[in-house]
């Protein structure tokens, strides 16, 4: 779940229409919107009338597909309250008309973000020059180094120089069920934090930020100035200070907590100016559709593609893609990771034995057991799939699209071996091949009558689970656990 999936199916229709009233809110919520459902708002924006239902229908062609995406259009416009529905009375026969308006509030801020600009009025404060202003890349460096110290913290790979999480970001590991708190200084991860170790960095940062939202009301915080204040950092430029003074008292203290996941950047605590960084601008914006993120990692994959180093970075994507990757898979299991980063190699080892380690290279080989210990932490064979195509080294993808006998053609050979991927769906399937019922067994019947009667009313009722042929000597039925009254009752009413 996202940020628009969390206002889609958790905030009440006041909050949202309050939130609305938010220039930042509005336009991250409009970007975020599909194609389809940004050009209804477009064509709505400047009509000061409702719509009748019938009139947005016909917008989209009478075919399946464009009729599926028509619909899915105007509910999430409708789930996010963008669009509301109200009926009408009319004299025809359809006394009830449903009509379409746009949401007062949302029209109102995204006509003066087009007209006039979202302005800037909000950052009055004027600070005096920066004699220790960060670069863009001490900034990525510092975001990078918060965020891999909670992972480090997580996998129990942190090294000597590693930070150590705060209580506070401890406490929302063991909140999020990611981990288990075993005592003030250690804690052991949960299934769920295994899975959660494998996800992209975006749904990682997302996964925090949203417990921390349902939670503000605890910490005396109000929810719409933390929400509205997410939204702006989506806005603000990379590189570039602004002053702590012109937040609200809610605002300072987020600005605290995000100063911990790596968000945003103060040289110390009462600094006053902070500065975001690219987790924070990329924070509302790092969809896969994000029009400015998708060029520039396409941009950055091709030119590693055509370089000849084996040296992969060795940090995470701070864009929330894939970014350049560092692993390359063969078909006969063995991996090689191109990396520097212990935390990219312990991540890896979740489900690869690791045979070798060189000063930038890592091998390791994809084995049966490996992959059973890892499906029995909770790691699907899907997410082990995912995350080696996610990572995977540019040279592999590229080969992907080349194929060198037909230089002008394309062929879909995936970046990792289709046997490979094949082969951790079997070991995942290896363990699916026997599933645990909580059932009674029901023998040492009185007579083979009542054994009969009592199988056709447990399998009418659905609770049947197996049973022995009616002319066995000694006839045996199992139903489900949960069934046992309903069948004791009944077999007393049958022998009584």
């Amino acid at each position: 779940m996202n940020v628009f999936d969390y206002l889609a199916s958790k905030l009440p229709a006041p909050a949202l229409d309050r939130l609305y009233q938010n220039p930042w809110t509005v336009q991250a919520v409009f970007r975020s919107l599909p194609p389809l459902a940004k050009q209804y708002v477009m064509r709505l924006i400047y009509i000061n009338n409702s719509i009748p239902r019938q009139t947005i229908d016909v917008w989209v062609k009478n075919d399946s597909g464009s009729q599926s995406r028509h619909k899915a259009a105007v509910a999430r416009l409708l789930a996010l309250r963008v669009l509301t529905s109200a009926t009408k009375e009319t004299k025809e026969k359809e006394k009830n008309k449903v009509v379409y308006r746009l949401n007062s509030n949302f029209e109102q801020q995204l006509r003066q973000a087009l007209c006039n600009g979202p302005g800037r009025t909000r950052w009055t404060k004027q600070l005096p020059p920066d004699k220790h202003r960060p670069t863009m890349e001490q900034l990525d460096e510092y975001a990078q180094s918060a965020w891999e110290s909670i992972l480090h913290f997580m996998v129990g790979h942190a090294g000597p120089n590693q930070k150590t999480p705060s209580k506070g970001v401890v406490d929302l590991l063991v909140r999020t069920k990611l981990m288990q708190q075993e005592s003030e200084d250690a804690g052991q991860i949960t299934n769920d934090g295994f899975q959660f170790l494998l996800k992209d960095i975006h749904t990682q940062v997302w996964t925090f930020i949203l417990e921390y939202v349902n939670t503000s009301e605890q910490r005396r915080m109000d929810r719409d100035e933390v929400l509205t204040f997410l939204f702006e950092l989506s806005f603000l430029e990379l590189g570039h200070d602004y002053p702590v003074e012109d937040l609200t008292e809610s605002q300072r203290v987020l600005l605290t907590d995000l100063r911990e996941f790596g968000l945003v950047y103060q040289k110390k605590s009462s600094s006053p100016r902070f500065y975001p960084t690219r987790l924070a601008i990329n924070l509302a914006s790092g969809m896969a559709h994000a029009a400015d993120i998708a060029p520039a990692a396409a941009t950055a994959t091709a030119a590693a593609a055509t370089s000849t180093s084996t040296a992969a970075p060795s940090r995470l994507s701070l864009a929330g893609g894939s970014g350049a990757g560092y692993i390359v898979v063969e078909s006969n299991y063995r991996v090689y990771a191109y990396t520097t980063s212990a935390l990219q190699i312990a991540l890896l080892s979740l489900f690869v034995r690791m045979t070798c380690r060189l000063p930038n290279l890592a091998v390791g080989v994809i084995t049966r057991d490996s992959v059973r210990d890892a499906l029995k932490n909770g790691i699907t064979a899907q997410q082990m799939i995912a995350f080696l195509q996610q990572h995977a080294h540019p040279i592999c993808r590229a080969a992907r699209d080349v194929d060198h006998d037909k230089p002008y053609a394309k062929r879909s050979a995936p970046a990792v071996p289709e046997t490979v991927c094949d082969q951790i769906r079997l070991w995942e399937a290896e363990r699916n091949r026997v599933t645990y019922t909580n059932a009674v067994l029901y023998d040492q019947w009185p007579s083979l009558q009542v054994f009969t009667a009592c199988e056709a009313y447990a399998r009418e009722a659905q609770v049947l689970l197996w049973s022995d042929p009616a002319t066995a000597t000694n006839p045996r039925l199992v139903v489900l656990q949960s069934a046992h009254d309903i069948m004791r009752d009944f077999i007393k009413k049958r022998t009584a």
